[in-house]
């Protein structure tokens, strides 16, 4: 059985506009092949706002400042990360 799915947060922060950037840079870095859980995922360190993504043989680390939460996160690869700066890359060439 999976656990239930977390409520919604009381309240939502704004986050830093590179951060979008890190965790798109981050993807790219990350493994597309299930060889370890880990190295699909993104490493996103709350507190100090590191993100992190390897594939074992290169590694990328930015660090953007505190994120506004504490908890360490291993999130899931995702190429939707940069889609919304090239949205708006192509609306300010229109």
């Amino acid at each position: 059985l999976r656990p239930p799915f977390p409520e919604a947060p009381i309240e939502w922060l704004a986050q830093k506009k590179q951060l979008l950037a890190a965790l798109d840079a981050a993807s790219a870095t990350t493994a597309s092949d299930p060889v370890r859980y880990a190295l699909q995922r993104i490493y996103i360190r709350g507190h100090t706002g590191v993100v992190v993504g390897t594939d074992s043989k290169q590694l990328l680390l930015t660090t953007l400042g505190a994120l506004g939460f504490d908890e360490d996160l291993l999130v899931a690869r995702c190429g939707a990360f940069g889609c919304f700066d090239r949205l708006e890359r192509r609306h300010r060439t229109a």
